[in-house]
């Protein structure tokens, strides 16, 4: 899980994924919060070797019905493992389709285009700048 992940998820800021993170005042929030949460467990127990990546034998035998043609899908890089680059990757390209005006920023507007899942206050705790916009800035404060 990237920084930026672990900080939209610890809603009352106090460096701690707890269940008190499920209850942030707001329904659509609190609802991506804790399927953020299952999808964490989900990777967890997939994960069998602990190396932090998956391997197509590890998600054949956690989810029978995933497909090679459907692994190699989410693995951007093409190294035989879901890992944190395949899905930097993949946050970059939404990033890069999301920027209609090709300006290096995510308006609001553009996030709810790309990331229509994102909610107000999740767009407000990533844009750490404080600026109106999501950059790649905003990763490195």
């Amino acid at each position: 899980m990237t920084e930026d992940h672990f900080r939209l998820l610890d809603m009352n800021g106090d460096g701690v994924f707890s269940p008190e993170d499920y209850h942030s005042g707001d329904k659509e929030t609190d609802r991506l919060v804790q399927r953020a949460a299952k999808m964490i467990a989900l990777f967890n127990r997939i994960n069998t070797n602990g190396d932090q990546q998956l391997s197509f034998d590890e998600v054949k035998t956690a989810l029978p019905y995933v497909s090679q043609a459907t692994f190699n899908q989410f693995d951007r890089n093409g190294d035989g493992v879901i890992n944190r680059e395949d899905f930097q990757q993949a946050i970059a390209e939404k990033f890069k389709r999301g920027d209609r005006n090709h300006d290096g920023l995510l308006s609001p507007e553009e996030v709810q285009t790309a990331f229509p899942r994102l909610t107000p206050t999740m767009f407000k705790r990533l844009d750490r700048n404080g600026d109106g916009f999501l950059s790649p800035a905003d990763r490195n404060l």
